[in-house]
């Protein structure tokens, strides 16, 4: 009986992932709520050097949305956004970051954020604003503010994180 069932184990698994991403396909977006998300993220980035002041990197950051009400337009979504980093002040650690972030929902459909953010080393304040969406969300707008929270590297030359995602949207 094991001998059976054991190469059916891969494929059951294969088929779990498979099926995830359309879980919250199904609920119904509410037209206006909360945009609470908390946003797992890792990236990479290529930095441009110039003396010993001044840094900026170009970064690129895929990532996941968890936790949340179903019915938030957010709820099972990835993410992909592409930005820049500047150290205002490397010796400081300070910075000044911004971006523009895709999220695709698991039926395909969009929502384009821009996000902005000052730090000092650590954790993050960050202000972001929707700005247009395909499909439903055509026309959607929101705003709020995300607490940018970054774990150690798991590799050299990338970096990897959580957004803690507080604000309101409002759909058409």
């Amino acid at each position: 009986m094991k001998r059976v069932l054991l190469p059916l184990v891969p494929a059951v698994a294969l088929v779990g992932l498979v099926a995830l991403p359309v879980l919250g396909a199904g609920a119904k977006v509410a037209k206006q709520g909360s945009a609470a998300r908390i946003l797992y993220f890792s990236g990479t980035y290529k930095a441009i050097v110039v003396g010993k002041a001044h840094v900026h990197w170009i970064y690129k950051v895929f990532g996941l949305t968890g936790i949340g009400p179903k019915t938030s337009p957010f709820f099972h979504s990835s993410c992909h956004c592409l930005g820049t980093l500047y150290w205002t002040n490397w010796k400081k650690r300070t910075y000044e970051s911004s971006g523009t972030c895709v999220y695709t929902r698991p039926d395909g459909d969009k929502i384009i954020v821009k996000i902005s953010a000052v730090g000092k080393g650590g954790p993050a304040n960050g202000k972001w604003t929707i700005v247009g969406g395909t499909g439903k969300f055509v026309g959607m707008t929101g705003q709020g503010t995300f607490l940018r929270v970054n774990t150690r590297p798991a590799a050299r030359g990338t970096f990897q994180g959580y957004h803690l995602n507080k604000g309101n949207y409002q759909l058409p």
